[in-house]
């Protein structure tokens, strides 16, 4: 089987799974940013990351960044298709972009994206500490309603 695993801090959450598939006779790549981590019989591509122009607003900074990181996976992922290497299974983390464009190179293979963390408007990593609560003001730029 070849499994392809992506995360921009290797080996993240799939140091076991990835040594343990390696070890096993699978073919296993490893899609991330440039680290040191190696896993024995596990293929390293490392991608850079684009830094952020600075130029849009504030709230699209991380969204572009995701883009960014999206498109340089899918550069790497082009590469591979080229070289032969279709993967029965792609697993990743979804928290930086880097999965967004997997199943355009890859439409038919099964993309499984960790999904380590979902945001909502409160009890989240925003507003945790009482002496320092959400101020609504500061993030959306205006005033708050008068009631």
């Amino acid at each position: 089987m070849k499994v392809l695993f992506i995360h921009q801090n290797m080996p993240g959450q799939y140091v076991h799974i990835a040594h343990h598939l390696a070890q096993t006779g699978h073919e296993v790549g490893f899609i991330t940013q440039p680290r040191a981590a190696e896993i024995a019989g596990v293929r390293k591509l490392e991608y850079q990351p684009v830094p952020a122009s600075g130029t849009g607003h504030a709230y699209t900074r991380e969204l572009d960044s995701g883009v960014a990181n999206g498109l340089a996976v899918a550069r790497l992922c082009e590469w591979l298709a080229r070289d032969g290497f279709v993967p029965d299974v792609v697993i990743g983390h979804n928290g930086w972009g880097e999965i967004l464009y997997v199943k355009d190179i890859w439409p038919h293979t099964p993309l499984l994206g960790y999904f380590e963390f979902f945001y909502r408007p409160s009890g989240t990593d925003v507003d945790f500490i009482p002496n320092f609560p959400r101020n609504r003001t500061r993030l959306y730029g205006c005033a708050p309603a008068m009631r």
